[in-house]
């Protein structure tokens, strides 16, 4: 966790198997909206699993295009 917050401070969020969501920020409110961001994050993801079984995840190049 400490890795992931180090090498990506701007982030905010992070989901880890076997744990909680995990959220840092500068202040409880700006916490709590990166909190509900994640959680509708997550569960976008989990329908479109269910929607198409065995959806491939972004390539690297599409993400790194979008920051």
């Amino acid at each position: 966790v400490c890795a992931a917050v180090k090498s990506c401070p701007e982030v905010g969020a992070a989901l880890i198997s076997g744990h909680y969501p995990i959220v840092w920020a500068q202040s409880p409110k700006a916490c709590a909206e990166r909190a509900v961001l994640l959680e509708e994050t997550a569960k976008r993801a989990a329908l479109s699993l269910m929607l198409t079984p065995g959806l491939a995840p972004l390539s690297r190049a599409i993400i790194e295009k979008q920051r």
